[in-house]
């Protein structure tokens, strides 16, 4: 009787550890296929987002502005298309240099001096004045007479007759301008007329105070030192 119980307990028991070992072999199959299949298994991929840079914008190229189209107003476009315009040379009206410097103009002196002509020249009415006795005699233009100066014409030369510039600027020349300027380059105040053939002249040594022509140039003489020739 105890026999046949252990008999069948000891069945049972190899039973349940067959069943057990059977198990356990289905288990460690499955086991091994997760383990070398890959895609058996869940994955966790780590995805990492790379961020791309932003392309830089470009600036559209703009065409150049279109140059504005003007009309050419009629006049000038005449001008533009006429023949180039040739500057006519001067031609002073006088017939020579010592009557351009008694009534001309400092163009008309200049005509003749770029001729060659010697502004010391002498010529005139009685052909013993300068171009400088021609101007500070007769012509008011103070420009000529200045033009002369600065040229090189001699402010202190004397005529035939004994008289410098001063002189006839003193007893002719309307405007005191020309007796002023005199003056202010340092012409001798109280020259005298002589030399020449001055002696036989009323007007021998006279002082450009003694031909003064006028209270007002006699006044101008006396502020610069002027004298008579009998207070000399």
């Amino acid at each position: 009787m105890t026999n046949s119980r252990f008999d069948i307990t000891t069945v049972s028991f190899w039973s349940v550890m067959s069943a057990i070992g059977l198990m356990a072999i289905v288990a460690l199959f499955f086991a091994i296929q997760w383990l070398i299949t890959p895609t058996s298994r869940p994955t966790s991929e780590v995805v990492v987002l790379v961020e791309q840079p932003k392309p830089v914008e470009q600036p559209i190229a703009q065409p150049p502005p279109r140059p504005v189209q003007r009309p050419i107003a009629p006049v000038v476009q005449a001008i533009t298309e006429a023949e180039p315009i040739v500057e006519e040379q001067f031609i002073s009206r006088f017939q020579d240099i010592f009557n351009a410097a008694a009534s001309g103009t400092v163009q008309d002196v200049k005509y003749f001096l770029d001729k060659g002509i010697s502004i010391e020249q002498n010529g005139g009415l009685n052909g013993d004045l300068t171009l400088l006795h021609q101007a500070a005699k007769f012509n008011p233009n103070v420009d000529v007479l200045k033009y002369l100066v600065l040229n090189g014409a001699d402010v202190n030369v004397k005529n035939g007759g004994g008289w410098a510039p001063i002189h006839e600027a003193a007893h002719h020349n309307r405007n005191v301008e020309i007796l002023k300027y005199l003056l202010s380059i340092g012409v001798d105040v109280n020259t005298k007329v002589d030399g020449g053939n001055a002696k036989n002249l009323e007007w021998y040594r006279n002082t450009p105070l003694d031909l003064a022509n006028s209270e007002e140039k006699r006044q101008i003489l006396r502020a610069a030192g002027g004298k008579s020739g009998r207070e000399l």
